[in-house]
């Protein structure tokens, strides 16, 4: 994917050890939710938002970025429902549609 002529990972959100789903989940839509509602947000702004939000420690902790805290990601308009009226499954067109980095 680095590789690929029409693109790659600008940056990388993941966890660096073994935490539960659920808090996971509900940090990522956090996350989701924080930078498409405030699209001047800097990555590393959001990122600890959303990690306030989540009461797990474990999840806290071990989420990290690989990347540059300071970009700032733009979502282009979906017609895909919010997290909260899908669950939030990654796997049933929630998604926040395509992005566009600055």
């Amino acid at each position: 994917m680095l590789l690929t002529p029409d693109g790659g990972a600008v940056a990388v959100w993941a966890s660096s050890g073994f935490t539960d789903a659920a808090p996971q989940a509900g940090m990522d839509r956090a996350l989701i939710h924080m930078l498409a509602s405030n699209p001047n947000m800097p990555l590393g702004a959001a990122i600890l938002q959303a990690k306030k939000l989540t009461g797990d420690s474990d999840v806290r902790r071990t989420w990290i970025l690989f990347g540059d805290p300071a970009m700032r990601i733009h979502f282009a308009p979906s017609s895909a429902p919010p997290p909260s009226q899908t669950g939030g499954r990654p796997d049933n067109g929630d998604r926040p549609g395509s992005k566009r980095f600055k």
